[in-house]
């Protein structure tokens, strides 16, 4: 039942929604929108950005805010029913079952487009409506589920939305991180300005700055954030721990799928540092917990021999968008 709603959602949603929102639709990627990103910083010239900061934003969301929106694109009374009855949907919390007042279950088909359907009211539809009729200069929304960020051509306007949208989302029983959220100097560098130095933003768990090419010229450049890249190479290092003592042609397959997936997303261009740190950090730690397996120690050399029989994958850099 929850997958035919969803199908009709996003039926329904599709058409309404706009370009550049990139999260959980069909036949459009996280690689997608950074690349839009990178196109409308390098093409728009938007010298300043709001870095919003949006961490557990859907966990605290009131029911009945999503139910008045939904409504508004929504006629039918028993699909309305139907999600109503699913946000109260209890949960086993130990032995006893919470039935929440707010928030929205997660795991289910229905949790991306219902997210996306706030979020285009409460965010995009603003944007393209309001805010841009009243800035002077170019504002371009980027929007992956909950992670967005706002560039500006002229810092007055980022101002301007920088000081307005708390009070947009606390119109919706919702409230930004204020503290974390943050107008960025993102201007091209110039060689007149020396010691100019352009700021930086997370986007999808991507630093973005300024850096120079071989041939001299400036581009975006992206890396994995840093609190995420620790993330990964201590779950690297936990997962080999926690594995060492099964047969090993299992765990070897599972690290290697792990690897491929980390490098499938983490592969962009200017971020080739981070991946072979990942690869290292992944080896070493293959290497240290099956020389305490008991027993006979592995050398160094016998790792060596295990690895040319059992080779982890190595990283690379997305070679296309698509």
């Amino acid at each position: 039942m929850a997958k035919a709603v969803a199908m009709l959602l996003e039926a329904m949603y599709e058409q309404d929604f706009c370009d550049l929102s990139y999260g959980f639709r069909r036949g459009r990627s996280p690689h997608q929108a950074l690349q839009e990103v990178r196109q409308g910083l390098l093409g728009h010239r938007l010298g300043y950005g709001i870095d919003c900061d949006s961490s557990s934003f859907f966990d605290p969301l009131q029911h009945d805010t999503l139910l008045a929106i939904l409504r508004q694109r929504i006629k039918d009374g028993r699909v309305l029913e139907f999600i109503e009855l699913w946000l109260q949907a209890g949960l086993l919390d130990g032995k006893e079952m919470v039935c929440p007042a707010k928030g929205r279950p997660q795991g289910s088909v229905l949790s991306p487009l219902l997210a996306n359907g706030y979020l285009h009211e409460v965010l995009d539809t603003w944007c393209e409506t309001v805010v841009q009729a009243h800035c002077r200069g170019t504002v371009v929304l980027y929007r992956y589920a909950d992670d967005f960020g706002i560039g500006c051509e002229r810092e007055e306007d980022a101002r301007r939305i920088q000081e307005v949208l708390p009070k947009r989302f606390a119109k919706y029983g919702r409230a930004i991180n204020t503290a974390k959220t943050q107008l960025v100097d993102f201007g091209r560098p110039q060689r007149s300005t020396a010691g100019h130095k352009p700021g930086t933003f997370s986007f999808l768990g991507f630093v973005h700055s300024w850096g120079k090419t071989w041939r001299g010229s400036y581009t975006i450049k992206r890396k994995t954030e840093g609190k995420r890249l620790r993330r990964t190479l201590g779950a690297f290092w936990r997962w080999c721990r926690d594995h060492r003592h099964r047969p090993l042609q299992a765990p070897y397959a599972s690290l290697c799928a792990k690897l491929r997936g980390d490098y499938q997303y983490d592969g962009i261009r200017c971020n080739s540092q981070c991946l072979d740190l990942v690869s290292h950090t992944a080896t070493r730690a293959w290497r240290y917990w099956l020389n305490r397996r008991g027993g006979r120690k592995m050398t160094w050399r016998a790792f060596g021999r295990m690895m040319a029989a059992y080779p982890l994958l190595r990283p690379r850099i997305v070679p296309g968008w698509v």
